[in-house]
């Protein structure tokens, strides 16, 4: 799923779904 958002930074930049959470945590 952490994957699935296409880059790990990109989601904590840009909070599409859930994944995002996970990133900001780890």
């Amino acid at each position: 799923v952490e994957t699935s958002d296409g880059g790990g930074r990109v989601g904590l930049r840009r909070p599409r779904r859930r994944v995002s959470s996970k990133k900001v945590d780890g």
